[in-house]
This record gives structure tokens, sequence and C-alpha cells, in this order.
């Protein structure tokens, strides 16, 4: 039985809660999701305006059966960008600086690249809304700030990930470089550290004492929701200002009522109502510019459940996950951290907290209208994502979702390649949306961008999606597989062929390019298979996840064995590509020269694609 610890129980006001009015009856539901999810621990908070309505602690740290209590400690993931947030809008407050103005102007020490700055400067709003299109890490860069500990060290070593891969303040898409670049602002312009400043500024006057920005602080360990043996390895997979937050529910609770109390905590106002609620919104994406109230602000998701406006984010690291949500309207909010990463977990609790909120509150909804889609927006769409670019080589070509229209002229919206489909409808504004598979409405703004190519951005999905033509899409699907079909098949051709012969007693010649073939596939699956062996995982503990950082992302021997492996591939394919060319001519079977010609090719495409992707010669250590 899980053991279930109340730390606070203020009834001091009415939740709502479906009838019974008992917290016992939520509390016990979590515990119900808890066991069925296989997660060790939890801690929550809800609270409004005035008071801390409920703190309680769930179960025990990942590793080991020390109790969850209050002094347990959660790393935040990306809450910590609100925060952050809120520490630049102190700034902008003060006069110091400007959401409008340009980073080039602020910090031209920071290198970027935007082949539109001219027309489309990238802005200090673009960080906090996550509108740059700038890169998420590359996987070298996944492990650098283990080492690192100034933002401005690492944006030196991402100089790559910094390029604009379309004009600024039009598509969202999540990168932590946007939070690091602005805590690197935050230093400059207050000429402290972000930590010094967040902690004086923030944490400080919150009275937020358990938390920490201190992540090579070897104490905390102790404390953590989960075990690790090994601290000095630990907590630095993002930097600060995008990530590295460490707190709790009680600490997280006051940072929740300092929004519900427009600012102020107590009888000390921290900011302004005029500056705080610039947080809340969007101004710089497509979807804010089509009057919607649901997308990424700054530091927060916008979204409605049961027509009830809400703000929310979510953060995960490794081992740990967490929510956090604000509304505003109904002046409460609550927050919850699990010692892990499931994402479903993560889902169903903060919908049950959320209907428990809004039990008696009525069903609001918009417009279920169903809507029409002029023609030339009809068809497939290729998602440019910002995120992780070092998987482009596969999103190119499967990264796909549809407008279509069904039997009855009806539109809908096919998420993913022959993925799950919604219906279209319009809100108030005419604005198309769907509902996705959690029931939340994620708004689609049509439109022609900077080159006149029909393009969608869906509300809180990263990236810009990009109408591909039906021809060029199923064209690169199926040159893939046959790619992939031949070179998997081969070996188990080559091996029955040898078995044929072996049978008949009968001598056969061993082609060059047959050998370089096989040679060139296991070189390959040799690869992929130690990538996949070592590649850190957030479901891993905290030991496996950094120990695999250190063996990936480090120069040793598995990162130079990836790396000999794919200079391997690349010249055993081009071996075979070459000498199935010139073997084809001294072979009578039509049959078997066709094939030659159709497996050297492939080879050479597959080798082709990757070097442009930058797959041969890879250096995870970089």
């Amino acid at each position: 039985m899980r053991r279930l610890s109340l730390s606070v129980f203020v009834f001091s006001f009415c939740l709502c809660f479906s009838q019974p009015n008992d917290l016992n009856v939520l509390a016990n539901r979590i515990d119900d999701i808890l066991k069925a999810k296989k997660i060790d621990g939890m801690q929550m908070s809800i609270v409004n305006a005035d008071s801390v309505l409920i703190l309680k602690n769930f179960g025990k740290r990942r590793g080991d059966d020390t109790l969850i209590t209050e002094q347990s400690l959660f790393p935040v993931g990306s809450l910590s960008q609100s925060l952050t947030a809120l520490g630049l809008m102190l700034l902008v407050e003060e006069g110091k600086i400007s959401l409008d103005d340009h980073l080039m102007s602020v910090a031209p020490e920071i290198n970027f690249k935007n082949p539109w700055e001219k027309a489309h400067p990238l802005k200090i709003i673009h960080l906090l809304e996550h509108t740059t299109g700038w890169t998420q890490e590359y996987l070298h860069e996944f492990g650098l700030t283990i080492d690192i500990e100034s933002p401005l060290n690492f944006l030196e070593k991402v100089k790559s990930n910094k390029i604009c891969r379309y004009p600024p303040g039009q598509y969202f898409a999540n990168s932590n470089i946007d939070y690091t670049t602005a805590g690197y602002v935050i230093e400059k312009i207050s000429g402290m550290s972000f930590e010094d400043f967040m902690y004086s500024r923030v944490l400080e006057p919150l009275e937020m004492s358990s938390s920490t920005y201190n992540t090579f602080d070897r104490t905390l360990k102790n404390d953590l929701a989960a075990q690790i043996s090994s601290y000095p390895k630990y907590y630095a997979l993002t930097t600060d200002p995008a990530g590295g937050l460490i707190s709790n529910a009680a600490d997280m609770a006051k940072y929740i009522r300092l929004h519900l109390n427009n600012g102020k905590k107590d009888s000390l106002r921290l900011i302004s109502q005029q500056k705080l609620k610039p947080l809340y919104t969007s101004v710089s994406s497509n979807i804010s510019k089509n009057h919607t109230d649901i997308g990424y602000a700054k530091g927060f998701f916008q979204s409605k459940r049961k027509g009830i406006y809400y703000l929310f984010n979510e953060g995960t690291t490794p081992s740990f996950s967490s929510f956090l949500a604000i509304l505003p309207d109904k002046k409460i909010g609550f927050f919850f951290a699990l010692n892990s990463v499931d994402k479903s977990a993560i889902r169903e609790i903060s919908n049950l907290i959320l209907d428990a909120l809004l039990n008696t509150l009525s069903e609001n909804q918009v417009s279920n209208t169903s809507v029409t889609i002029n023609d030339r927006y009809i068809g497939y769409y290729n998602r440019i994502n910002a995120n992780y670019p070092f998987f482009d080589f596969v999103t190119s070509i499967f990264d796909i979702s549809a407008l279509k229209k069904d039997i009855n002229g009806e539109v809908y919206f096919e998420d993913g390649l022959l993925g799950s489909k919604y219906a279209l409808y319009k809100n108030k504004n005419g604005l198309p949306y769907f509902k996705d598979a959690y029931g939340l409405p994620r708004y689609l703004a049509l439109h022609r961008d900077i080159e006149n190519n029909e393009a969608v951005q869906i509300s809180s999905y990263s990236g810009k999606y990009q109408k591909v033509s039906a021809l060029k899409l199923w064209s690169q699907i199926v040159l893939f597989l046959v790619c992939v079909f031949l070179i998997i098949t081969f070996p188990i051709i080559s091996v029955i062929r040898s078995i044929y012969y072996s049978i008949k007693n009968k001598s056969y010649r061993r082609f060059v390019s047959f050998r370089s073939a096989v040679f060139s596939v296991l070189c390959l699956a040799g690869a992929v298979v130690l990538f996949m062996l070592f590649v850190p995982e957030e479901t891993m503990t905290l030991d496996e996840f950094w120990d695999s950082v250190f063996k990936l992302f480090r120069l040793t021997t598995v990162s130079l064995l990836i790396f000999s492996l794919s200079i391997l591939f690349g010249f055993a394919a081009l071996i075979t590509f070459i000498f199935s060319l010139v073997e084809r001519k001294t072979v009578n079977s039509k049959l078997l020269k066709i094939y030659m010609v159709v497996l050297g090719l492939a080879f050479f495409i597959t080798g082709a694609y990757l070097t442009y992707n930058g797959l041969i010669g890879l250096t995870t250590w970089r």
C-alpha cells in the first residue's frame, strides 16, 4: 500500500470536487494512477490567492525506500522558463530593456544567422515566445553543459543551432537555446550572473528557500526525489534559464500565488500587473496574429478546458517530470511533480485535477460549426521543425500531416502520415481548430509563407507545416523504403545464394560488390545498434542516463566506434556502387544485371543521403 503523507490540509475554500466533497477522493484517484503507472513518488500543491489549499506527498524516492517529504526536491525542467521570463520582465519594468529590442543590438557578441534580419529582425520577445526559428541542441551538444556553467559559454558552443530556419516571429518551435539566450541577456543587462539575479529578485522575495539553480551542489543529492550515486555527473542537461531550476511543491505554490495576486506577495509588489500580464499572451506567432488565446505565450502555454481559460507548462528531465497550471479568472492554480517521465500519467493527473476544479463550471465550449477551407490548402504538409534537426533525414520524409476532405466534403486534419483523423471546426473568430486525443483544442493558422508557399501553423505544435505535392511525398517514401528494403534483405539473399550453390555442389562467383555490400550493412547495423544501446533516455535512472551521456557524448571507445563504423559504411557503399556497375558487364543473366545495378544505386543513394545529413563520420563528442 503506497504511503500518502498529508503535509498541509487547509479546507478553507470549496474546490468543487465531485461529490462527496472530499479532497481524499482526489488523492485516492491520483494514488490509483501512480500505482497503475508504477510511479514511485509525487508532490502536489493546490493554491488560491490567499493560501495553500493542499500540499501532499506521495510515495517514495525512485531507487530506494526514502519517503517523499516536503523537503524532497524535483528538477522542474521547462517550468524554469516562466521564471526566466518573469526575471526579464523585471528589467523591462525598470526600463533597461524592451521586448521589441533587436537581439543583435542588445547582444552583438551572440553569433546567430538570420537571413531575414533586415525585414524580420530577431527580437527579445521571440526568445520568450520560442519564435526565433532556432534549433534545439544537436546530439553532440546534449551533454555540453556538464562542464559549462555560463550561458554565454554554452551559446558559443552551439553556433550551428542559432540559424533561423524561417523568419523570426512566425512559428512556435520549442528550443532551450532561446531561453539560454534570454538568460544571458538578463546577465548582461543586470550586471549579475543569472543565478544571482534570480535569487535576489525572484526566489528570495518569494521565500522560495528550497529552490536552487546550483546544480553542482553535492548536498542536493540527498534531497532529490530519485537516487543517484555519482553526483558530480548531475545535473546539467540544460543551462539554468531553460530548465535548470530544482524546486518542490511548497515553493512552487508560492510562485503560483504571485501570479494569482497580480504580481504581489502579501504586501510586497514584485512586479506590476501591467508588466506581468504580457507573460500570459502570445503576440509574435501566426497563431496569435489570428486572434486566438491558444498557443505558447512567455513561459506558459495557453489553453482551455470546459470553456475555461488557463495557463500551463510541463517540464521533463531525466527521471523527473512536472506540471503547473494557473486559472487566472478563477484565482486558483496547482503544481505537481513526479519522479517519472510517464507522459500519460502527467496528462491523466493534470486533467483529473483540472476537471475537479472545474466540475461545476459551465461547458461553454467554442463553436462546433463545420469549417470551410480554401481548396489550395487541401493536401499534404511536411513539418519543418526546429526541434532536433539531427533527425531531419527521417522527419523530412515521414513527418507528414494532411488536410483532407471526406466523401461528404467535410474537411478533417490527419495528424501524421496515415495517422489519427480529427474533424475541423471554427471558433467565434472563424479560426479552424480540431480537438486532439486529449480533447484539447488545436488551432490552425492557414497562410502563405514568405516564399508564397501554402503553410500551416498549429497551436502548441513545434515548427512550420509546409505544403508538399503528393507526387514528391510518395516518391520520396517509395525511394526510401526501396533502398532500406534492398539494404536489409541483401545479406539474406546472399546467404540463400550461398546455400543454394552449396547444395547443388556448384561453384559461384563471389562479386566484390556483393562482399562490400555485406560489409557495409554490417557496419551500418553496428553503428545503429551501438547508438541505440547508449543513447540517453529520460526513462532511465539518473545513473544510467549520465553514464550513457558520458559514453556517447565524450571521446570514448563507444563514440569512436560509431564514428569509424559510419565512415566504413560510406566507403563500402561507394565501393559497392562502383563495382556493381563494373561487374554487371561480366554476367550473362539479365535479372542479375538489373539486380546489381539497383543494389548499387540503393547503396549509393543511401550513402549520399546520410553523408548530406551528417551521419557519415558522425562525431557525437564534438
